[in-house]
């Protein structure tokens, strides 16, 4: 199965009926394809654990998810988390775009886009534009930024609902505490500097509404009326937040407790913010204006040229003063709100586009999900602070089935006053992305994941996004597949395995024997349409190891000091490891099916001890439970087949048994069934289809491969 889904937020995507129908599945192997990053939040992540199923989940790896569901005391650690993602490491298949530059450049012939073509990723030239405000604009923002350090963020204190993994002892309620104020006027100060960033109807719009911008300025929008912050500070009065279980009201400022000093609170908060006003409303046009002038530049190179900002109320502001200053100029503003819009942005910038001086005003909802492979220039007319918010915007164009070689990237070289220096100590990890801090209060989706650390120019912010190009915020996050490509590249020519990779004849079975410090097998069985192969690798006193990152890494580990003269056949040492390999057959299944056999063996166990079964059900029981047992022979039981047979009872179990829960955090896996084996109905025609669906499969003889044998002399 594979699971395709490009999602806004984690959160969202596991609570949909969509992804409820993914987690009941009985795949085999799941993949997520996603460029949307894992975020560091606890929450998220036990979510997407649970949209990959938790019974792909090992024994170990399970009661380590089972202890952070379930507890409401644990204190999660930085361990934890990184534990979590470890796991949904297993998952991940991560291709840069040098990666994929790397592979065009081997055989570019067999890359080309539907007209023709040849496809590759284009360079892309960095380059910036001086926006243009004004010494006496600087000298205003400069005052508006020294007043919003005065704001408290009091939206953001509404209410304090700690999670359930907080609140030990006294100092973690002091600790959670300080956390929030601090995290609320950080976020009641970023929200002026990133609005103002965007332009000064952006500001206006988030202090006074929409509604008032448009009538101020004359401006057209199809958007919806927000902001207003005034208005809901004024709405606050009257009502003190309110404090969960375990937080009493002696570790609040008096301030958040007292009715009064609450109240005026609220009313000094408003006092700054008309302030702000009063200084915003000074601030003239030129920035504005210089935006618009850069982008006419540009159609002078280019065709067609792409504008972000964050805010629709600019971009439709800006789409105004591009139509007075450019009669001539095509222009479009897309949200992704409007799919006819979206459709006639995404034919201007086909491959077969004729377009020539066009502009399109794109939001960040046109960041993800859009090809506009047609243009070949693109503006930042905001800069956001996140790495991954700018990459996803220059990804619309740095696609590698574009027709321009190269393409052009420009960014906003801000004044000191308005540039992501203040912004650096606002957005530390610590103070919005604390893994264990609870979402009481809602924090910008985007200041979720990295931002961008060297800010002190604008060639610094180019050169971090470049170095970070490719990587769309997995941080921490690892390849699966990465040690099997440093195993090839280690010990494989790239003249051998092209010279492999083209031949369709097949070896039945390839054996090798070396002299080595040990006695140790590597096994590799054969694919088919069906299975993927397999890897195992046996050493003596040693537990076996399956999986691909663990097998990669012995074998890198031994290969180096083997001997290159290939020793004798030795048959008893092969029939050794065969007979482990047997053995430990079950092993080399995914663990939802592996885990499905243990259920169904016990299950058919305590059936077989039952005192009222006839006869006969007892004898197609012990034929059901012979399947189970490992043999060398001629035919020998497929184990995907009857893990597969035995998913179809054992799935539609646990599902009933998850939805019947009282406690929704009560954790669940296949194995729960052990203790519910009385509510699985197993009858002479259940157990007999299973004798007869279940498949059998080749001998070892022809499953293997590939086998090296290392034997120590």
């Amino acid at each position: 199965m594979k699971n395709r889904n490009g999602w806004h937020g984690l959160t969202e995507i596991a609570n949909s009926n969509r992804s409820k129908k993914i987690s009941k599945n009985n795949a085999s192997y799941n993949i997520l394809i996603t460029a949307t990053p894992v975020n560091k939040r606890l929450d998220d992540l036990v979510r997407i654990i649970e949209l990959l199923d938790i019974d792909n989940l090992s024994d170990e790896d399970y009661d380590h998810y089972k202890e952070i569901k379930e507890s409401k005391k644990k204190k999660v650690t930085r361990e934890d988390i990184d534990r979590l993602k470890g796991f949904i490491d297993q998952f991940l298949v991560r291709r840069t775009k040098a990666d994929l530059n790397k592979l065009i450049d081997k055989d570019s012939e067999k890359y080309r886009n539907k007209v023709g073509n040849k496809c590759r990723f284009p360079k892309v030239n960095d380059k910036s534009y001086k926006t243009g405000e004004s010494i006496e604009d600087r000298s205003i923002v400069e005052e508006i930024n020294n007043l919003s350090s005065k704001l408290r963020g009091l939206n953001y204190l509404k209410k304090f609902e700690p999670p359930f993994y907080l609140l030990r002892n006294e100092k973690e309620k002091e600790i959670y505490i300080k956390q929030r104020l601090r995290g609320a006027q950080n976020l009641a100060i970023y929200m002026i500097r990133y609005r103002l960033r965007s332009s000064k109807l952006a500001l206006l719009e988030y202090l006074l509404g929409t509604e008032h911008v448009k009538e101020e300025f004359d401006i057209k929008t199809s958007k919806n009326d927000t902001g207003n912050i005034l208005e809901t500070i004024k709405s606050l009065i009257g009502k003190v937040p309110h404090k969960g279980k375990g937080l009493e009201e002696q570790y609040f400022p008096n301030w958040l407790v007292d009715q009064d000093l609450y109240d005026q609170a609220c009313k000094d908060e408003m006092d700054i913010y008309n302030k702000i006003i009063e200084l915003t409303d000074k601030l003239s046009m030129k920035r504005e204006s210089g935006k618009v002038d850069q982008i006419i530049r540009l159609l002078n190179s280019h065709n067609i040229v792409i504008a972000f900002d964050s805010s629709l109320i600019t971009l439709d502001f800006f789409n105004k003063l591009l139509e007075e200053k450019g009669a001539s100029i095509k222009s479009y503003i897309a949200t992704g709100s409007n799919s006819s819009v979206v459709e006639k942005v995404l034919k201007v910038c086909s491959h077969e586009t004729k377009h020539t001086n066009t502009v399109i005003f794109c939001s960040d909802m046109m960041s993800e999900g859009v090809n506009l492979q047609g243009a070949s220039s693109l503006i930042l007319l905001d800069l956001p602070s996140v790495i991954r918010l700018v990459e996803q915007r220059i990804g619309r164009i740095d696609r590698m089935d574009t027709d321009h070689e190269s393409i052009d990237v420009l960014w906003p070289n801000d004044s000191e006053e308005y540039s992501l220096k203040s912004d650096r100590r606002l957005i530390e990890t610590s103070a919005f992305v604390d893994a264990t801090l609870g979402g009481n209060f809602s924090i910008p989706a985007d200041l979720r994941n990295k931002h961008f650390e060297n800010v002190n120019s604008i060639e610094d912010l180019q050169r971090e996004l470049s170095e970070h190009k490719g990587d769309t915020g997995w941080e921490g996050s690892h390849n699966f597949f990465k040690p099997i490509e440093l195993l090839k590249e280690k010990f494989i020519p790239d003249e051998v395995y092209e010279h492999i990779h083209d031949v369709h004849a097949q070896i039945k079975t390839k054996v090798s024997f070396y002299k080595s410090d040990g006695d140790w097998c590597f096994i590799c069985t054969r694919g088919n349409i069906n299975t993927s192969p397999k890897w195992l690798f046996l050493e003596i006193d040693k537990k076996p190891l399956t999986d691909f990152i663990g097998v990669s890494g012995a074998l890198t580990e031994k290969l180096p000091f083997v001997e290159k003269q290939r020793l004798r056949w030795s048959q008893s040492k092969l029939d050794n490891f065969l007979k482990q390999f047997r053995e430990y057959e079950k092993m080399l299944l995914p663990e939802k099916q592996r885990r499905s056999l243990d259920v169904a063996y016990f299950i058919l166990d305590m059936y077989r001890m039952k005192k009222t079964i006839s006869k006969d059900l007892k004898s197609i029981i012990n034929r059901n439970i012979s399947l189970f047992n490992p043999s060398i022979k001629d035919e020998v039981v497929d184990y995907n087949s009857l893990a597969k047979l035995w998913l179809e009872i054992l799935q539609p179990a646990i599902d009933q048994l998850r939805n019947k829960r009282k406690n929704r955090r009560k954790a669940l896996n296949l194995s729960a069934l052990k203790d519910n084996w009385k509510s699985i109905s197993l009858n002479e025609d259940v157990l007999k289809r299973i004798l007869e669906k279940c498949e059998t499969t080749e001998t070892i003889d022809h499953r293997i491969a590939t086998c090296i044998v290392g034997i120590k002399y």
